[in-house]
């Protein structure tokens, strides 16, 4: 912060959170709020329970992250440096220079669309004696369906080589469409070539304005094997052959990373489905509901996951870059600026104004701090607090600059004590002080769910909904303590 700030006569408060360092600080002065700002220990003892629980005045708290628009806006932390990686594959460098562009692997199934084969798409054997008559008549409304779709809306639903349903994600092809102005686009899928070339000429690019129907940049790893006559599965992918030498410059959009090597920056993206996969799934299926991923004109592709990319794609061209050829860097040297790394901040801003702390998620002798989903929440941005902080913990502190840490999020888990009547969890201190506070309980799905969506996710669908909403008070007195049960509500 500016050391303009630093006077005696004035107490900053400030959620220091935003990747933009110019932002103002909100301030009292000396005379303002000051029984919500306590300058000595006398004062701090004249805060009472009610007036702590006011929210500070004019302080700043801003949970939803916003993405930078701002061209002339730093991304980049300043004191952050960017590592450098071999790049083996000089020719794919100098045209990133030249393009402006950087090489973006997508993945097909479950990412930009939804496939199913024909003969698994509900089509039992006519003699099948397990299928029962109500089951068949089931089975031959979604056939019914199926033809009426591909008639409707040939721009969604396609037949694909005489095998495959398909339907195409929402607003899969502005993605591709506003993508391609920053990226060079290739296709790795797990499926055969013949599919992916199929899907990328018949159903994504049919005008060949983003692939240029180049068979370099559609890859098909399924194989024949002859030997034993039937294909062959794949459980790891590799990039285009013109990518080769080049991975640490490459992004791939994937709803499967564990099938990456590592060497790629993988960007994980929410799976789509649309098809049943089988009978039990018909009727909990978009496609049997007429429903979609996208019910209120939004798009996952184009409002969650293109910012994304577009804001990697600025910090390399506009910071990376340019840092890195002023400072000795070339086209024709062994390095180059890690895109991983970018991804990682970019990744980073999901929860950054996030402070959370969790309560009956971890096992008695675990330690939090080595704990997988205390991992992912710092990987999201988020600040993981082992207390609760509220305004009264704000007010008790004397600096001139206060960071704004107050916890937004209680993460809630399943390892609490239980109410043996009525089964629901036994509030602990840290869920009395969410409610008394007004800050949602949440359970630890948000953290998985943030991290498919890049951005927060929405807290009412994690809401806590199994804990006990008496709070138990215990009376001490000289001989043993007395329990009395409080009704609070919520």
């Amino acid at each position: 912060m500016p050391t303009t700030f630093k006077r005696p006569a004035q107490r900053v408060i400030y959620r220091a959170r935003s990747r933009d360092d110019s932002r103002e600080p909100l301030t009292t002065t000396e005379g303002e709020d000051e029984e919500d700002f306590p300058k000595s220990a006398t004062k701090q003892q004249k805060v009472n329970d009610d007036d702590a629980m006011k929210p500070p005045s004019r302080t700043l708290v801003d949970v939803q992250p916003k993405l930078v628009e701002d061209d002339e806006m730093k991304m980049i932390p300043k004191a952050h440096v960017i590592k450098e990686s071999p790049v083996n594959n000089r020719e794919v460098i100098r045209d990133v220079l030249q393009r402006g562009k950087l090489p973006l692997v997508l993945d097909l199934d479950s990412t930009l669309l939804h496939s199913v084969e024909k003969t698994k798409f509900l089509f039992p054997n006519p003699g099948e004696s397990n299928t029962s008559e109500e089951e068949m008549k089931i089975i031959k409304q979604a056939q019914k369906k199926i033809e009426s779709r591909l008639e409707s809306s040939p721009d969604k639903f396609f037949y694909v080589n005489d095998q495959y349903f398909t339907k195409i994600r929402p607003q899969a092809r502005r993605f591709l469409s506003e993508l391609s102005e920053m990226y060079e686009l290739y296709i790795v899928t797990a499926g055969s070539q013949a599919y992916a070339e199929a899907i990328a000429n018949q159903v994504l690019d049919p005008l060949g304005k983003y692939f240029n129907r180049d068979v370099n940049r559609i890859k098909g790893m399924k194989q024949w094997n002859s030997e034993v006559n039937q294909w062959v599965d794949v459980r790891t992918k590799i990039v285009n052959d013109a990518l080769e030498g080049a991975e640490s410059v490459t992004i791939v959009v994937e709803d499967k990373p564990e099938m990456w090597d590592g060497e790629c920056a993988v960007m994980q993206v929410k799976p789509y489905y649309y098809f049943p996969e089988s009978l039990e799934e018909l009727k909990l299926s978009h496609f049997y509901n007429m429903t979609d991923e996208s019910e209120k004109n939004d798009s996952y592709l184009v409002d969650n996951i293109l910012p994304r990319l577009r804001n990697v794609h600025r910090m390399m061209f506009r910071e990376a870059v340019p840092h890195f050829l002023q400072n000795g860097g070339s086209a024709d040297g062994q390095y180059w600026p890690c895109v991983s790394e970018l991804l990682s901040l970019e990744r980073k801003s999901i929860l950054r104004n996030c402070f959370i702390c969790f309560t009956n998620v971890f096992k008695i002798h675990e330690v939090p701090k080595d704990s997988q989903i205390w991992k992912e929440a710092k990987n999201l941005g988020a600040t993981v607090q082992e207390t609760f902080i509220d305004n009264a913990d704000i007010a008790k502190r004397t600096e001139s600059i206060v960071k704004d840490d107050r916890t937004t999020h209680v993460i809630v888990g399943e390892h609490g004590k239980r109410n043996k009547a009525t089964g629901l969890v036994l509030p602990t201190s840290k869920i009395n002080q969410a409610r008394r506070n007004n800050r949602p309980l949440v359970d630890c799905s948000f953290i998985a769910e943030s991290a498919y969506l890049w951005k927060p996710a929405d807290e009412k669908a994690h809401e806590v909904t199994n804990v006990e909403t008496q709070t138990v008070k215990v009376k001490e007195g000289k001989s043993s303590a007395k329990t009395s049960v409080v009704k609070k509500s919520r």
